[in-house]
């Protein structure tokens, strides 16, 4: 039985034992930030207690893996693996909903979507500019550098305009200018 040796009153959810002291369940899990009834769980799969009620922190930590040393070559127990990868675990499932949830409000557009438009806008930039040369040499033929550099930019900036509209590409038809 662990007997106080102190002449220090202490709180009554510590017990000092020479140089070691321990905790109440109450405090223990107040210190893990877990509950009592995880400490219960803990201890059937392991954990060291002193007595019913009544927890040594140090050797707790150390069951838990969370002594090891600051350069982390010290290896994990493996209780303390499984609550990191819980923890883990849990981190990504929180994201996954957060992405799930803002796919539902819109803010997100799925990855075959974006690389379907990519790939309708190139397509379309493609057909566009390989028939500029049929449809532009009737209308730069016997025109000077000025009229040349007017019509070339206005065709540029009718294909940008198409491409970058949120419908669907439609050929406009050009006037040809005399």
């Amino acid at each position: 039985m662990i007997t106080k040796k102190s002449n220090n009153p202490a709180p009554s959810w510590i017990k000092l034992e020479g140089d070691f002291f321990y905790l109440n369940s109450e405090m223990a899990a107040k210190f893990f930030n877990v509950t009592p009834r995880t400490l219960i769980d803990w201890k059937k799969r392991g954990a060291p207690s002193v007595m019913r009620g009544w927890w040594d922190v140090q050797k707790l930590v150390e069951w838990l893996g969370k002594g090891s040393t600051a350069d982390g070559n010290e290896p994990l127990s493996d209780e303390a693996r499984k609550l990191k990868a819980d923890a883990d675990y849990r981190e990504r499932k929180a994201e996954k909903e957060e992405i799930s949830l803002a796919a539902l409000k819109g803010e997100y557009v799925s990855k075959e979507e974006v690389d379907r438009q990519w790939s309708v806008i190139g397509n379309q930039l493609k057909s566009n500019l390989l028939l500029w040369s049929r449809t532009m040499a009737p209308e730069l033929a016997h025109q000077d550098m000025r009229s040349v550099e007017k019509v070339l930019t206005d065709a540029i900036y009718d294909l940008l305009e198409q491409l970058s509209s949120t419908s669907q590409y439609r050929k406009t038809k050009r006037t040809k200018k005399k």
